[in-house]
């Protein structure tokens, strides 16, 4: 029996179902849909959208399959549930999640990784946004250089899994993180001004001010000192009985 189909190594009776990278830290409502989705491999019918060919209804060929269920994990791992974009921070940068990317992560040829893009945008699980740039070349003329698009997941992805409440869940979670964790940034950023320069004072100014505030608690505590010398001295008696 013939295992593979169009000089790709892909193996109908034993697809890959495992990305190169799998999932590591990532969300448990991610990991969730990662593993549902494996199942395309095995039962088209839980993507009812993408369980027949394209413009037939002949079900669609395993190889097809384990693209579409690879390329749809490798976007699991990197959706970021605020925003439902698809992508990665990198030094506190947003990277979109290109399809070099993809191809590394899942192992799959270009053309197998944009024939299963295309496929998965048709029925509008993902979409995607395209970015140009215009530069102006040497000779100054301008053209324009395509970036790495925008990937943005549908609701629809979740809901196909029974998954949608709990995402919407989820969501509300990861949103009040982010705001707890940009807030506890911008304390953190006002905290050392606060505490180093409480008047809003600055420069010379300010070190006038601390100077002064400096030479006034001295004289306070040198006052309160001689205060209490002088009660002591006050009440020290010798009644002369040898104790």
């Amino acid at each position: 029996m013939k295992k593979t189909g169009n000089r790709c190594g892909h193996d109908r009776q034993n697809p890959t179902t495992k990305l190169v990278y799998e999932f590591k830290n990532q969300p448990a409502v991610l990991r969730t849909l990662a593993e549902r989705i494996e199942r395309f491999n095995r039962n088209r019918s839980v993507i009812p959208m993408l369980s027949a060919s394209r413009n037939s209804k002949r079900t669609r060929r395993s190889e097809s399959a384990e693209s579409i269920a690879l390329v749809l994990k490798c976007i699991t791992k990197y959706i970021d549930l605020v925003t439902f974009k698809v992508g990665f921070f990198m030094s506190g940068k947003w990277f979109n999640l290109s399809y070099k990317k993809i191809q590394e992560h899942t192992g799959l040829s270009q053309f197998r990784v944009l024939r299963a893009m295309a496929e998965i945008q048709r029925v509008g699980l993902v979409g995607l946004h395209e970015i140009y740039e215009e530069i102006t070349d040497q000779n100054g003329n301008k053209r324009k250089i395509a970036k790495v698009a925008v990937k943005t997941v549908n609701l629809a992805l979740f809901a196909v899994f029974g998954m949608e409440k709990t995402c919407v869940k989820e969501r509300k979670k990861a949103s009040k993180r982010l705001a707890q964790k940009e807030q506890k940034a911008r304390d953190a950023a006002n905290a050392p001004k606060q505490q180093l320069n409480p008047n809003g004072l600055s420069g010379y100014a300010f070190f006038q001010a601390a100077r002064q505030a400096l030479k006034n608690q001295t004289k306070k505590i040198n006052k309160k000192r001689s205060c209490n010398d002088s009660v002591e001295e006050a009440f020290v008696w010798d009644d002369g009985i040898p104790y």
